[in-house]
């Protein structure tokens, strides 16, 4: 197996990709909104596959009709 490693200065692109993941993983982890406000229009398909209880009738699939609410953080898990 090779790993061909990339750096941001070698091949800019991946800091666009890096900054969207990062950008929807703010929402489910924190509830934070104002970074994914500024590519959600980019942003055509979120699926929550660890939303287990929405997943009859596909209230797990975010699009931009059904947008990613700060509501969909993800709260800790309990004891």
């Amino acid at each position: 197996m090779v790993f061909n490693v990339q750096t941001p200065r070698t091949e800019p692109l991946l800091c666009i990709a890096d900054y969207l993941c990062w950008s929807v993983q703010r929402v489910f982890e924190r509830g934070e909104m104002r970074h994914y406000d500024f590519v959600k229009e980019k942003v055509s398909l979120v699926v929550d596959l660890y939303d287990t209880e929405n997943y009859a009738g596909g209230k797990n699939y975010y699009t931009r009709e059904r947008p990613l609410t700060a509501q969909n953080k993800l709260s800790p898990p309990l004891p």
